[in-house]
Parts: structure tokens; C-alpha cells; sequence
């Protein structure tokens, strides 16, 4: 790799850091493979071709990202958030199964039959998916690395798995189950349950519950005060963090191959999902 070469691979590795992008959100902007923009600004390729380096100024030119600000994430949100509905009939439950859509309370969730896994939201009732092997390796390997990290380093808040119900709002109309959440208010916690809003949620998208992670959830748990929330997609090896501290929503959206930073830990804990997936692997076969 030439000195020119060199420099221009090294300007566009500071844009992508000043950015805060991720290599996903770099590869959809420029249209380049994923593996592609990896090797190139990690200094891998030798000789990246010209039409590469064309792509990947034009996807992290500072004029675009002074005048539009991650437009990118404001389209994603745009698209993956549209405006909460509040009752009619939606498409929770089974068959159809739930006749009283949006006037469902706290007291029928836990009238609920045993063995229901169920949550409710704004008075509806949603079907929660099956925990299958892999995602429920996904989810304890996330939880070990966060509890590892609250450990030693003494910290007080609370990391947490389902099923850990949480009344999100504090009335009577939601009870969420997280796949995981971390909560810095211990005394929020008590009886088995939650009350009031966790600070980072993590929930594995499966495709029996994509529309409610992906469209309901972030919008819910940032109304209620939710910090911080994941949304990991295996089928398209992706993860959305969605950070809430902000007036405006920030979405960033990694590869399942990279590590992650958790920004209520001010990104000092970054998650190996690559590590993660390959001991799923030997654990699923």
C-alpha cells in the first residue's frame, strides 16, 4: 500500500471513529460488502481498488455528516419507528385469540393460565416466542459479560434475565418480560418483579416477534425512560442499539461480528458477539 493510499485509509478510519458508525452502517451507506470495508479500514487489503475507496469517501464525507447528522439513523429510525398505536385489534395473540385488545390490565396478565408467556403492552396482550437453545445462549453469554463486568469493578446495578416480569410505567396497563435488562436503582426491584423502568434492555428479534421488538419496543421503552436498548437479530446478523439519553433518538447498527460497546457503561464494556457466536456454534452444533 502506497504512502497516498495509506493516508486516505487513515482519514477515512478517523471519519468512521468522529462518526461513531459502525462497520454495517458504513457498508449500506457506500453499497461495499461488509467483509470489504473491514479489511479495508483495518488495514488489512493492500491494494484496495479505486472504486472502494470512491464509495467509502462518499459514505463518510464530512459534508454529509455536518449537514445531515447520521441521516442514515434518522431514515432507519424513521422507518424501523413509526408512531405508536394505541389499541385496536393489532396482530398479538394467537389466531386472534385475545378479544379484549387494549383493555387488558396488569391483573389479567397475572390472571393469565400457569405456563403463559405472554407480555402486555399499553392494555394488549402479545404472544412472547419460543426460547429456543441458541438465543437463549446468546442471551446468558451477553448477561455473564455484563455481570462480569459490574463485579469487578464493585458496581451496585443489577443485571437481570428472563423471565423477570417489568411494570414498565408503573400503572396498570404494561408488564413487559425482557430478555435481559441491567437496572441501576436497586430498589426498583423487588417480589420477582420490576417497577419502573430498567436502564439498557436487551431483546434477541425472533420472527415470531420481530414486528414488536423492532416497531413497538423501542418506542415504548423510550417513552418509559429506557436508557439503553439492543435489539440483536440473528437472521440478519445484525444489532441495533438504540440509545435514548438524547432528545433525538441515536441508532447505531453493528455487525454481529463486532464488538459492541454498551453506552450506559460509557462504552468501556464492548460485548464480543463474535467470540459469542463462535462458542454458540460447538454449544447448538
Amino acid at each position: 500500500m502506497d504512502d497516498s493510499v495509506k493516508k486516505q485509509v487513515e482519514s477515512l478510519r478517523t471519519r468512521k471513529k468522529r462518526q461513531k458508525l459502525s462497520y454495517a452502517v458504513i457498508a449500506e451507506r457506500s453499497g461495499v460488502p461488509l467483509s470489504t470495508v473491514q479489511k479495508v479500514l483495518g488495514g488489512i487489503t493492500e491494494n484496495p481498488r479505486f472504486e472502494t475507496l470512491k464509495a467509502l469517501e462518499q459514505a463518510l464525507s464530512e459534508a454529509q455528516y455536518e449537514e445531515t447528522t447520521s441521516s442514515y439513523e434518522i431514515q432507519k429510525v424513521r422507518e424501523v419507528l413509526p408512531p405508536l398505536s394505541r389499541g385496536g385489534k393489532g396482530s398479538a395473540g394467537k389466531n386472534g385469540a385475545y378479544a379484549r385488545q387494549g383493555a387488558y390490565t396488569v391483573d389479567d396478565y397475572y390472571a393469565m393460565p400457569p405456563r403463559s408467556r405472554v407480555e402486555l403492552i399499553d392494555g394488549m396482550i402479545y404472544d412472547l416466542p419460543p426460547q429456543e437453545p441458541d438465543y437463549q445462549f446468546l442471551i446468558s453469554s451477553v448477561y455473564y459479560e455484563i455481570r462480569k463486568y459490574i463485579e469487578t469493578r464493585g458496581l451496585s446495578c443489577l443485571p437481570i434475565m428472563a423471565p423477570f416480569d417489568v411494570r414498565l410505567d408503573c400503572d396498570n396497563a404494561t408488564m413487559v418480560v425482557p430478555d435481559l435488562f441491567v437496572v441501576f436503582d436497586r430498589s426498583k426491584a423487588f417480589n420477582r418483579s420490576l417497577v419502573g423502568a430498567p436502564d439498557f434492555v436487551l431483546e434477541v428479534v425472533h420472527p415470531a416477534s420481530r414486528e414488536v421488538d423492532l416497531l413497538i419496543k423501542p418506542r415504548k421503552y423510550r417513552e418509559a425512560g429506557v436508557r439503553e436498548y439492543w435489539a440483536v437479530n440473528p437472521a440478519r446478523e445484525q444489532v441495533y442499539v438504540y440509545t435514548f439519553e438524547e432528545e433525538e433518538i441515536d441508532l447505531q447498527i453493528y455487525s454481529l461480528d463486532e464488538e459492541v460497546p454498551v453506552r450506559v457503561f460509557a462504552g468501556d464494556l464492548r460485548v464480543p458477539f463474535a467470540a459469542i457466536r463462535e462458542a454458540a456454534s460447538a454449544f447448538t452444533g
